[in-house]
């Protein structure tokens, strides 16, 4: 089983007295900890292997009985330690909907808007999610940091192909839209 919490409220709920977080809720189910990365995060473009504790890994199965819990449930609210500050970070995000229109959007923390982006181009989900990374890129000021934030993982691993493996990228990957991003990032101040 895996579980990953992505959001602040998500990580708050799992906080209880004693200042125990998602991994030591985890533990409580059963979870064991393993460490993960992602496949060529060294630029290799080599195929990745399942690791040794993917392999050992049971089938889960719903328990017949759950025991009662020993302690207090009761949530806890505190001040979480952020890696990056509030207002200094981007979030996009590229969607279908149930009527098969695609479409982006790029919130900005510091000011405090969404920009909806028209996706041009083949209509898939990963393109939308492309295309809401380069308008960030385009539109943050120049002297800012870029402090982007997606929940698409093929995303971040077409941009890191094409840095590192472009010859293996075809049109299927939306080379054209790697390219502006790219372009994007090499013009900026």
């Amino acid at each position: 089983m895996v579980i990953e919490i992505a959001n602040e409220a998500g990580r708050r709920q799992y906080i209880r007295e004693g200042g125990e977080d998602i991994e030591a809720a985890g533990r409580e189910i059963g979870a064991k900890p393993i460490t993960t990365r992602c496949l060529d995060t060294e630029g290799t473009c080599r195929k990745g292997t399942w690791g040794k504790e993917f392999k050992r890994a049971k089938k889960y199965r719903t328990p017949e009985h759950r025991p009662e819990a020993t302690r207090s449930t009761t949530l806890v609210e505190r001040p979480r330690a952020l890696r990056f500050q509030a207002g200094e970070r981007v979030f996009t995000d590229g969607s279908q909907n149930k009527a098969g229109d695609i479409g982006a959007a790029v919130y900005d923390e510091k000011t405090e808007t969404v920009e909806l982006v028209g996706v041009r181009g083949r209509p898939t989900v990963l393109r939308a999610e492309l295309m809401a990374i380069l308008r960030a890129v385009q539109s943050l000021e120049g002297w800012r940091h870029l402090k982007i934030f997606t929940d698409s993982l093929t995303s971040m691993r077409l941009i890191r192909r094409w840095v590192y493996c472009p010859h293996e990228l075809n049109e299927e990957d939306h080379i054209d839209v790697l390219d502006a991003i790219g372009e994007a990032i090499a013009n900026r101040e």
